[in-house]
């Protein structure tokens, strides 16, 4: 490493940890050590764990780890900020983040071993929802609550914006505060979901008049077209709708299904939840990916038949979700979710199935008259009342002048205006 020049060092004195950030060859690095050299893991247990898969028995012999030059950046600049306020076990939470494996950050525990903290992170994607605390941390996913006041969840694999971020114990507490209340809240009203959900609009107009705010000009304005129909030569998140359509066309038509093999569909399948916007991971490219394989076969048979099959729509995606035999991580199977089941309907004819999102189209159902079961598995007549919701919401659109193209569109003003309301 003699083209490596150091660039930042810093060193918690409590803790005896040090971290040296270098540069070689245009690529960020770093490695990190205990002061006294040799000494094992074993000695620094707010580390050790996040050092396990390597395998070491000391830190010497710990090669240096290739990340992100910006996320590399993003930990040191939060963990210097936390050293000078004197949080130095705060700092040590910090530098999990950074070790990581083949390239890819290593997620952090909540928080480190003895030291009672939780770990705080923002999403650079999007600077306006502050930063948040981990309140639920698996294998998989974080969930993470953020400043904004709103709760959402990210599949670890495909987080590549969440970095470090930076709150005041003050600021960790009073958000870890806001978010027990939330859960509290959502916990007392479980046991109701399953029959009632109260509206998150008032009426209808005020829902459309915050959707005519976001987006001026409506579902025909540039805004709207930017950032939820987006272009069919765009791919990943700016592709939105129309790079959806046009994959599924390109991979899962009908011609498609008669000349590729089970296999080659099942990575078609898995393709497309990997490119689409519209499914979150955890629900369509995660849970895809668990398919045993020899189950594929089946579960793609099934897929062709929701598709391209003959008799009630309906009936066909329940069978189809009933086929995917699905496994979380103790390898029990689960349920294929609403989005993953209902999404290549949706995409193969958006005029007339939907895309269900059940927990705003739950909402949306009780401001438009319609109760449907925001639950688990796919059955018929729960997604009879879900499209039923849909069909209702474009009724009322089309009667205040507004031309949603299709359902998708539809789905977008339900899942937009509620994701956006004011706290």
């Amino acid at each position: 490493m003699a083209e490596t020049e150091t660039i930042v060092k810093v060193q918690a004195e409590s803790g005896g940890l040090s971290v040296v950030r270098r540069l070689s060859k245009g690529t960020w690095s770093f490695e990190a050590s205990p002061a006294a050299s040799g000494t094992a893991t074993q000695s620094h247990p707010t580390l050790a764990a996040a050092l396990a898969d390597f395998d070491r028995t000391s830190w010497a012999e710990l090669p240096p780890v290739v990340v992100h030059p910006a996320f590399v950046k993003a930990v040191v600049d939060a963990a210097l900020e936390r050293l000078k306020a004197g949080g130095n076990a705060e700092a040590k939470t910090q530098w999990q983040t950074v070790l990581s494996d083949g390239g890819k950050p290593k997620p952090a525990p909540v928080a480190a071993a003895g030291t009672g903290q939780p770990l705080v992170l923002k999403n650079t994607a999007q600077p306006d929802w502050g930063s948040g605390v981990v309140t639920e941390d698996s294998p998989q996913k974080w969930v993470i609550f953020f400043e904004d006041g709103k709760s959402r969840t990210f599949v670890k694999s495909h987080a590549k914006s969440i970095v470090p971020g930076s709150l005041t114990p003050a600021q960790v507490t009073a958000l870890q505060a806001k978010a027990s209340g939330k859960r509290a809240s959502a916990a007392s009203t479980k046991s109701k979901a399953k029959t009632f959900t109260r509206p998150a609009f008032s009426s209808f107009q005020e829902q459309l008049t915050l959707f005519t705010k976001i987006f001026e000009g409506g579902f025909g304005g540039e805004k709207f077209r930017a950032e939820e129909r987006g272009a069919a030569d765009v791919t990943g998140k700016a592709g939105k709708i129309e790079s959806s359509l046009a994959l599924f066309k390109a991979e899962l038509s009908k011609e498609a299904f008669a000349q590729k093999s089970p296999e080659a569909l099942f990575d078609a399948v898995k393709k497309l939840l990997q490119s689409s916007s519209l499914v979150f991971p955890i629900e369509g490219a995660v849970p895809w990916g668990t398919l045993a394989a020899e189950k594929r076969a089946g579960a793609v048979k099934a897929l062709e038949d929701v598709l391209y099959g003959s008799g009630a729509y309906a009936e066909r995606l329940a069978r189809f979700a009933q086929a995917v035999e699905l496994k979380d991580k103790n390898g029990t199977v689960r349920n294929a979710s609403w989005p993953l089941a209902t999404l290549f309907g949706a995409l193969v004819d958006p005029s007339a199935n939907a895309l269900v999102k059940p927990k705003p189209f739950a909402s949306e159902g009780a401001m438009v008259g319609v109760t449907v079961e925001a639950t688990l598995p796919v059955t018929e007549e729960k997604y009879g009342k879900f499209l039923a919701v849909l069909q209702k919401t474009r009724e009322l659109l089309v009667a205040a002048g507004q031309q949603p193209r299709d359902l998708l569109d539809v789905q977008a003003f339900i899942v937009r205006t509620q994701a956006d309301k004011p706290a």
